[in-house]
């Protein structure tokens, strides 16, 4: 257990680039290195990838002690308890199907660095990319000259479809399967563990070598 807690502050260190000692109990889980999704996300990935733990409590984690407490129950005193979560992916399509029909236009834009996206050899492998997309989206991303380029896009695509369906905000991006169709335009999956409904959205995505760009708009 000592050993993995002192992996822990290493990669909390290495992320924030601060030497390992700085990693106090009340070090802030914050600032403009976590200012992004993707970037928690990323973060996510290196706990996951080092640790071989699930990770995730870093969304929800304002300091190092309570991630801490989070990934090792066991240690802490009891302060934090792992929130069980119902399962969200469902009870969001639910709510999509409550909701259809009954709101009026909203629209989501997101913009984000290609470079912000981890380098890999192996797309499959790679914690970032196998928990934050599908299998039909790392298929196709692959197959691109640049794959970043096109994860990037549809990353942007996840996070614009959140904004305006904020009742979407708390599920995986896996869960949200950006698709091309054979006319160009692009569409939206939701998928939870028994069923996959087609989100009521427009979406367009761009992109440039070095920035990705997609705007979501809610379709009453």
């Amino acid at each position: 257990m000592q050993d993995k807690r002192v992996e822990l502050k290493a990669v909390i260190a290495q992320f924030f680039d601060v030497l390992p000692e700085h990693i106090t109990a009340e070090f802030p889980l914050s600032g403009q290195r976590l200012s992004s999704s993707l970037a928690k996300f990323n973060l996510e990935a290196a706990l996951k990838r080092r640790l071989g733990v699930d990770a995730s409590a870093i969304h929800i984690s304002r300091t190092y002690e309570e991630l801490e407490s989070k990934l090792f129950p066991e240690f802490g005193d009891g302060s934090y308890v792992k929130k069980i979560e119902t399962d969200v992916n469902q009870t969001a399509i639910s709510a999509v199907r409550i909701n259809a029909g009954s709101f009026s236009l909203k629209c989501g834009i997101d913009i984000e660095e290609v470079s912000n996206l981890p380098i890999s050899d192996d797309y499959w492998e790679n914690p970032f990319y196998a928990d934050n997309f599908t299998a039909s989206e790392i298929a196709y991303c692959q197959m691109q000259f640049n794959p970043r380029i096109h994860f990037a896009a549809r990353w942007c695509a996840k996070e614009a479809i959140k904004k305006c369906l904020p009742n979407l905000l708390g599920i995986s991006p896996k869960c949200l399967e950006i698709r091309k169709e054979k006319d160009g335009s692009v569409s939206a999956m939701l998928h939870s563990d028994t069923e996959s409904v087609q989100l009521n959205v427009s979406l367009s995505i761009s992109h440039t070598d070095n920035q990705a760009i997609a705007m979501a708009i809610a379709v009453p």
